[in-house]
């Protein structure tokens, strides 16, 4: 550690080091209160290859904002000129020789270290890459960050200053030549801390540039940085080299006392606020002339102008590998990851078998039982509304971490939205498939349905569209929503659709305002589809044990519950116009979502 290497990885192609500038930039928020509130108002400066930066400031400064304006992570509202080796940027360009590293990095827990690494060397590097040279450059990242001790360790299992070094190395597979780091040593202790600034001081002596927002680093890491970028209230206090900060804030009126913190006088100098002296540094570091916009566009059309921008990128959206090989490797990460998650498996799986179970049990031998036809009812609704929560809870708990693995991979040009989208729908079919199986099967038959391949057919058929509907809105709700709020979310959305199934209230009961919402309820579509699965299509009389059944007659069921017309083609189609209706939402939720963390 502190041995001053250089981080070399071998790959076939050497890149170019990259000089990042920015001129002007100025970033604005719309806020409730305040209107438009600039966060960064006409900043500038220039890192060079070869040189740790670190960008320090107090709460509120616009550190990360300026982070992520210049990552090309945010878009939208931002006006001024960054150039890249001297030529305007195109992000899209830009991010396949750049990585992006947030404070709190999600990573997929399921995942040793080295399987970690194989799957972004397998996303990441062309596919002409062969096998012994993606495996060297793992195995180099391995040995130069410190990680031979964790390698086949789970993620979830690592220490902070292990998760830190892991997300480094997710990166360096490309060799990107400019890497952003915002708050690095956030949340590790000293050694920890220590181990990753030094990490990053090797980076930037292979000739990488190292960009680094950092909070009050202790003076052992701060003497590590070559240059230094103050912000104060949205504008640059300082610019330039670390040996140079004391002389320039001295001549400025600010003396720095013997044997203190560098850093700590720094941001104790940019928490001031309406001094004299502090408008003279503003003064020297900042510009008064007029922003030009980034891409095409006015600085009163900020937004139009981020589009046009984003449209203009599009052109370069290239990634290391096709979109079939993103699939397959993304699928096969996927499978993995859920085979290991024995929450997500073992719940649904296990609540699939229980419940249906419990349902044979308490409803056994019911279905070809006249004066239990009620009851029998009853047990088809329950059994759908079981085949909602036990597709849908279980990914409400999980997809919000894994959306935001998502977005950290995406935005760093690992792979294409659409080839995530289908390789999660792929990988977790099988489990779609095999819990509600179970639990139709086992309750279907001890409840002693008609013991007919048809019937049955058709019955598993609505059973298996509401877990497919309810999987989907487990994604959608878990991709929309905080964990908390799903949880929320899932059952609340169900009480209405419930209400309006027809085993409640019929619907000619109803005012007739309400009548039309039976129709969007898809629990109202299954559950009129599985009442005539089991008892419709000209369904011989059932035996009756007592000396009247009022419901020998399925005809007289069909009254009371208000099904008397057999619509069960319709329901079935309806169902299937929910699961598309849903993909297309999913889709849009993933999209917006990666849309939002632009902004």
């Amino acid at each position: 550690m502190g041995t001053d290497v250089a981080i070399a990885i071998d790959i076939s192609t050497r890149k170019s080091p990259v000089e990042l500038e920015f001129i002007n930039v100025t970033y604005e928020v719309k806020t409730k209160k305040l209107g438009k509130k600039k966060l960064l108002e006409n900043v500038s400066g220039k890192f060079k290859p070869g040189r740790l930066v670190g960008i320090l400031g107090p709460s509120g400064a616009g550190k990360s904002s300026l982070l992520n304006i210049l990552s090309g992570f945010k878009q939208a509202f931002v006006a001024g000129t960054i150039l890249v080796n001297n030529e305007l940027v195109n992000f899209q360009k830009f991010r396949q020789n750049s990585a992006y590293i947030s404070q709190d990095v999600q990573m997929l827990e399921n995942l040793s270290v080295i399987e970690s690494l194989d799957f972004a060397a397998d996303l990441k590097l062309s596919s002409q890459t062969c096998e012994m040279a993606k495996r060297k450059i793992v195995n180099d990242i391995i040995k130069i960050l410190g990680l031979e001790k964790c390698t086949h360790n789970m993620v979830a299992k690592l220490s902070g200053g292990e998760r830190k070094r892991l997300s480094i190395g997710l990166e360096l597979v490309t060799d990107p030549q400019i890497m952003f780091f915002d708050e690095p040593t956030s949340g590790l202790d000293s050694v920890a801390a220590a181990q990753v600034m030094h990490h990053l001081k090797d980076l930037a002596l292979s000739g990488r540039t190292i960009v680094t927002v950092v909070h009050q680093p202790t003076s052992n890491l701060f003497q590590l940085f070559d240059d230094l970028y103050i912000l104060s209230n949205g504008k640059c206090l300082y610019r330039g080299a670390l040996d140079d900060m004391v002389t320039t804030f001295q001549k400025n009126g600010f003396e720095c006392p013997n044997f203190y913190n560098r850093a700590d006088f720094a941001i104790e100098v940019a928490s001031l606020d309406n001094d004299p002296n502090i408008e003279k540094l503003f003064s020297a570091f900042n510009s008064d002339s007029p922003v030009d916009i980034i891409s095409d566009g006015s600085i009163q059309n900020e937004e139009s102008a981020a589009d046009k921008l984003s449209k203009n990128n599009q052109a370069y959206a290239q990634y290391s590998t096709s979109s079939w090989e993103q699939l397959l490797v993304l699928t096969k990460r996927s499978s993995l990851c859920t085979i290991r998650d024995l929450y997500l498996t073992g719940l649904r799986i296990g609540t699939h078998l229980f419940v249906g179970l419990i349902l044979g049990v308490v409803y056994y031998q019911m279905g070809n039982n006249a004066e239990r036809m009620p009851s029998n009812t009853a047990c088809m609704l329950f059994l759908q509304l079981v085949l909602y929560f036990s597709n849908a809870m279980p990914l409400v708990t999980t997809f919000p971490a894994e959306t935001n693995v998502l977005v950290r991979e995406y935005l760093n040009n690992w792979y294409s939205l659409r080839s995530y989208y289908f390789s999660k729908i792929i990988s977790d079919t099988p489990w779609l498939i095999l819990g509600p199986t179970l639990c139709i099967s086992i309750t279907y038959f001890m409840t002693g349905q008609p013991h007919d391949a048809i019937r049955f057919s058709m019955f598993f058929t609505v059973c298996f569209l509401v877990s497919w509907i309810s999987q989907l809105l487990g994604f959608l709700a878990g991709s929309a929503c905080t964990t908390k709020i799903g949880l929320f979310v899932i059952p609340a959305f169900v009480a209405p659709l419930l209400v309006f199934s027809g085993f409640f209230i019929r619907i000619r009961e109803m005012f007739v305002f309400l009548q039309p919402m039976a129709y969007v309820s898809f629990f109202r579509h299954s559950f009129e589809a599985s009442v005539h699965a089991v008892y419709g299509f000209n369904r011989p009389n059932m035996e009756c044990n007592e000396i009247f059944c009022y419901f020998k007659s399925f005809r007289k069921f069909f009254e009371y519950i208000d099904m008397v017309d057999n619509h069960f083609y319709l329901n079935v189609l309806a169902l299937f116009i929910w699961v598309l209706l849903l993909y297309i939402c999913l889709y849009k939720s993933l999209q917006y979502r990666l849309k939002q963390s632009r902004q």
